[in-house]
């Protein structure tokens, strides 16, 4: 088929134009890309008429943006008539791009052209140009490197610009994210200039922080870093920071969801267990019952309560002869141990000893399960296995035993409503010492169903600070309650939505919004943030129930807020991860309050 009619208009190229009173656009930026922050750059967009024929007459374009972090602030330009073959150039589309916004971030934009006879859309990508400022370290200036419990320190932190312009004239703030444990003092720093690819810290206008007297030993917590340049960027991150010199004795953990390992030698915690064999094997007085496992086996088991891990709840286990625990079916029986967290392994699993064994040869006893209903707990015991050397002689060596207890977690409570489990050890020979030998140690600990995450009490060999060596009478508990009463946050490798994003209707405005909020379980702080980065307008939202909050358009004077675009954010004001959502607002010019 042949097409004769209008001519066709494409996006052919676009182009930046800065504004001369603006202070970027005269460091070297690509012409190809924007830069965060500030009142916004001129994006000049290229049509070009592809007919052959025919001119495309009284030619307008609408530029808009698909991407949260740019918004267009000025939409519309005319092209005038545009010959076959010809191309036409108009005045820069205004656009402002969000400051937290990080430089290699793609921001997407759609075109729609029309002339007196036809439309078309387009679709195109602009990079962004810019710092990209991360939290890489931290130094605590004192004798030991750590913010011990009751010590106020002075604090600097390493911020690295990945991004692929320098940073001019950085400053920080930096925030704790659980007040009630670590304190900032003094929360100021300045990091100067930081070229690309380069690291700077603080160590010439330094934080200060103190930590409360009553924190365990080994806790990590979290805190925040802000940093703002004179490019009007301003760019946060989050990072995690332990109290005290982590020793043998203090409560290994946590992991990223929240579990912790208290070995029989950890001192002064309501969690450390005692070692108390529980014999469940009948040729030694127990009253368990024996699996029918052969060599590198598993065995589905119902468990006689609902057991839940990393959040997910399991009616059954499957139990590998090997030394491990898979939470729900599996039949992945490996035979080499690993480290945890890592992509080998079940989906989800207790490591109690995880090595290779045959619970079938020799003079074994086997591995046994049994249902202590009066005490609210399932044991399972490998009783008497034989350990595998591998190429060392002699090929099945020692007999090892040692135990695994699942909890009901409806009887015995923890923070989150996950089971707790103790690891038990009677006799285990952690051998594995020739060189060459690839079964690196045994490995004990515990991996998430994901496999990202997870709590590694040894492996090859190494400990880390706060785990004490296995060995014979040794007593491990894993569970979510953590050391002592604070909440600690968590370390996220990206935020959790809380629920919806933070809306404003109408939006642009003339005057009169509505923000449209998460379903809130916390109470929050609302903000709006003029093109500058300075706030105008706060809101403490209360919850449970708050969904909206109304804004007049008045700054926090009760003066009129002019034409322009507005950054709003949302922080939930807990101890727990704080997440913000943030949309772009634009007041027309000649609003009024109430319209």
């Amino acid at each position: 088929m042949t097409v004769t009619g209008p001519t066709l208009l494409t996006y052919t190229g676009h182009s930046l134009g800065f504004d001369p009173a603006v202070i970027v656009g005269h460091d070297g930026h690509s012409p190809s890309s924007l830069s965060p922050g500030g009142p916004g750059q001129d994006l000049a967009v290229v049509l070009k008429n592809f007919g052959s024929s025919q001119t495309a007459t009284g030619v307008q374009a609408t530029l808009r943006s698909t991407d949260g972090c740019a918004h267009v602030v000025d939409s519309v330009r005319s092209y005038g008539d545009i010959a076959p073959g010809a191309s036409a150039n108009a005045a820069g589309f205004r656009v402002a791009v969000v400051p937290a916004c990080t430089s290699g971030q793609a921001l997407g934009f759609e075109l729609l052209v029309s002339s007196s006879d036809e439309t078309w859309l387009s679709a195109f990508v602009v990079g962004v140009s810019g710092p990209n400022l991360k939290a890489v370290g931290h130094t605590v200036h004192d004798a030991n490197r750590y913010i011990d419990p009751g010590e106020e320190a002075e604090f600097s932190v390493k911020v690295t610009n990945f991004g692929d312009v320098p940073a001019a004239n950085v400053s920080a703030k930096l925030r704790s994210l659980n007040e009630a444990a670590i304190e900032v003092v003094d929360s100021s720093g300045t990091f100067g200039n930081i070229g690309a690819g380069d690291t700077a810290e603080n160590t010439m206008n330094r934080f200060r922080v103190r930590a409360n007297a009553a924190i365990g030993v080994g806790r990590r917590f979290s805190l925040r870093i802000v940093m703002t340049g004179d490019q009007g960027f301003e760019q946060a991150w989050d990072f995690p920071v332990t109290v005290g010199k982590p020793v043998s004795t203090a409560a290994l953990g946590p992991d990223r969801y929240g579990y912790y390992a208290y070995d029989d030698t950890d001192a002064g915690y309501s969690e450390t267990p005692s070692y108390d064999w529980v014999e469940i094997d009948p040729a030694h007085g127990g009253s368990g019952q024996k699996l029918d496992l052969g060599n590198d086996d598993m065995a589905l088991v119902a468990l006689p309560f609902t057991f839940r891990f990393y959040g997910q709840d399991y009616s059954t286990v499957s139990v590998c002869d090997n030394g491990y625990v898979a939470m729900g079916s599996s039949s992945l029986a490996e035979i080499y141990n690993w480290n945890i967290p890592s992509a080998n392994g079940p989906d989800g699993f207790v490591a109690a000893f995880w090595d290779d064994f045959r619970s079938d040869t020799l003079d074994a006893s086997g591995v046994y399960t049994w249902d202590d209903a009066a005490n609210s707990r399932f044991v399972i015991e490998w009783s008497r296995c034989r350990h595998v050397h591998g190429y060392r002689p002699p090929y099945i060596a020692e007999p090892q035993t040692f135990q695994v207890t699942l909890y009901d977690p409806q009887k015995v409570h923890t923070q989150t409503g996950d089971g707790a489990l103790l690891c038990q050890y009677k006799e285990v020979y952690n051998d594995d010492t020739l060189f060459g030998n690839n079964h690196n140690f045994a490995t004990v600990g515990i991996q998430s169903p994901d496999h990202s995450d997870g709590l590694e009490y040894t492996y090859a060999g190494r400990y880390p600070a706060a785990a004490a060596r296995i060995g014979a009478n040794r007593a491990i508990r894993f569970t979510t309650n953590p050391p002592d009463t604070f909440t600690a946050v968590r370390e996220q490798q990206a935020p959790k939505n809380l629920g919806p994003g933070l809306r404003a209707v109408p939006n642009p405005a003339t005057g009169r919004m509505v923000f449209e909020l998460p379903e809130l379980r916390v109470p929050a702080r609302l903000q709006v943030f003029d093109a500058a980065g300075r706030e105008v307008r706060r809101f403490e939202v209360a919850v449970p129930g708050s969904g909206r909050v109304f804004w007049d358009g008045l700054d926090h004077t009760g003066r009129t807020l002019g034409a322009g675009v507005y950054l709003a954010t949302l922080t939930p004001m807990t101890g727990k991860v704080s997440i913000e959502r943030e949309t772009i607002l634009v007041l027309h010019s000649g609003s009024r309050p109430g319209n």
